[in-house]
């Protein structure tokens, strides 16, 4: 059985195994693919995150990439990590059993989390030219039916099959329940960016919302950038997608291109989870 939407199956390219769906995707969005194009593949060779880093792509995982052509000014792009971010925690916690005691949660800038270990991770790549947008391609990893990680990623990575088990859990459903809640979410960023007025209703109210999935606003943080190391207390995402973090002597700073990480132990875990930790005395320190 597919838990797939015919109304997006014709926009899914499947693969068995390519490098990276990123890279084939931005070749096709070269070659004039329609928005909403859809690359996916059972297995990556040549999977990447952030910086290059190397994301193990084996079967089994969620592994696609969605073709964009926003008509927007560049400026606003970085938004679009932000919002696939969040929609890609609703769609993991559309296929976990218990998403109210233990849900996915976003770690900026595109991280997703359960538990404090990463269960999925967003990349951008776009291609402006005088300030236009000629197209925008978001990867999404979610890892999904593997039941058992490679061990160098065992203690900070997890898939739904490792915490409920995987009965049910199809990679075509997961990427139709990605594609539901960002094209809602996309909408909403195509309008916080129609005018002054609607940028302000649009963007404020998505990150009201982006703030109840968080795990990183308000919490303190630590912040690598320039070989430095410092924690500050994260206070919100700014208008462009960036970090505002207060530091200790009371400044405010907006963080752009860093490793942001949780400042806690891993025994302290589920203070990254603010839906069930509220009034828990051990996370009161970590805020």
């Amino acid at each position: 059985m597919s838990f797939i939407h015919k109304s997006i199956a014709d926009q899914i390219i499947w693969h068995g195994e390519l490098d990276s769906t990123n890279n084939e995707a931005v070749r096709l969005a070269k070659q004039g693919a329609a928005e909403e194009t859809i690359v996916a593949a059972k297995v990556q060779t040549g999977g990447h995150g952030r910086r290059g880093r190397n994301w193990v792509s084996e079967e089994g995982g969620a592994w696609f990439s969605i073709i964009l052509r926003p008509n927007v000014s560049a400026e606003y792009i970085q938004r679009l990590s932000l919002v696939a971010a969040l929609a890609a925690s609703y769609a993991v916690n559309d296929w976990l059993d218990s998403p109210d005691e233990n849900p996915a949660a976003v770690k900026w800038p595109n991280d997703i989390v359960v538990g404090g270990k990463k269960i999925a991770g967003i990349l951008l790549e776009s291609s402006v030219s005088s300030e236009n947008v000629d197209y925008v391609v978001i990867g999404i990893g979610i890892n999904a039916l593997q039941k058992e990680l490679p061990e160098e990623i065992r203690d900070t990575a997890t898939s739904i099959a490792i915490i409920d088990g995987a009965n049910g859990v199809e990679t075509a459903g997961i990427i139709d329940s990605f594609h539901k809640f960002f094209m809602r979410g996309y909408q909403a960023f195509i309008r916080s960016t129609a005018s002054e007025e609607d940028a302000a209703f649009y963007w404020s109210a998505f990150k009201r919302t982006y703030r109840l999935s968080s795990a990183t606003l308000d919490s303190t943080v630590a912040i690598t950038e320039g070989g430095e190391t410092y924690t500050a207390r994260a206070l919100d995402v700014g208008d462009s997608g960036e970090l505002i973090v207060e530091l200790r002597d009371g400044a405010q700073k907006a963080v752009w291109a860093a490793d942001v990480s949780l400042a806690y132990s891993e025994s302290d875990s589920h203070c990254a989870q603010k839906t069930y930790n509220k009034g828990d005395s051990r996370c009161a320190d970590k805020r």
